[in-house]
């Protein structure tokens, strides 16, 4: 796989995974929240997207009912960090 690098703000991967996740937290009575900070990475977009979808799943897949998911993004010692909490 060659990965694709450009330049782009998280913010657009995590609304992506934000609104093919919205669903599945509704239907399971998951509370699904997200504070992004906007950061610019150097990356493959599509790849960060597939890292993060998975992330967010796993995470609504083993939290239970009423439960709640956080998504959030942030800089640790000069590089992006992207944390689910569940």
């Amino acid at each position: 796989i060659q990965p694709n690098r450009t330049t782009f703000n998280v913010v657009e991967v995590l609304q992506k995974a934000q609104e093919l996740n919205s669903a599945v937290a509704k239907r399971k009575q998951i509370h699904l929240q997200f504070e992004p900070q906007p950061i610019e990475l150097y990356a493959d977009p599509s790849m960060a997207y597939l890292i993060v979808r998975n992330l967010i799943s796993n995470a609504l897949k083993f939290t239970p009912p009423g439960g709640s998911v956080v998504v959030s993004t942030f800089l640790l010692d000069g590089y992006a960090a992207i944390r689910v909490k569940d």
